[in-house]
């Protein structure tokens, strides 16, 4: 009965690793490093709220300047 409690442990670790690492959208432009491209986010929304527009419209507007910029939202394709 030990040996089974130290295996099924071992059989989930080893298993987790081998699953593959799915990558999530965001925003992404040639060129650019991630930490440049928060920057540019932080810069956009920073602006936006001082507009003072409506909740509902932030977004759209944060969307709008990252996209002005040059940045496109989705998963960056393979170099």
């Amino acid at each position: 009965m030990k040996k089974y409690a130290f295996l099924l442990p071992t059989i989930f670790i080893l298993s987790s690793c081998a699953m593959p690492i799915i990558e999530q959208p965001r925003w992404y432009k040639q060129g650019i490093s991630e930490f440049e491209t928060n920057n540019y986010h932080a810069e956009c929304v920073y602006n936006v709220g001082m507009n003072k527009v409506e909740p509902h419209k932030e977004i759209e507007l944060v969307k709008s300047c990252m996209v002005k910029a040059g940045f496109r939202w989705g998963i960056p394709p393979k170099s």
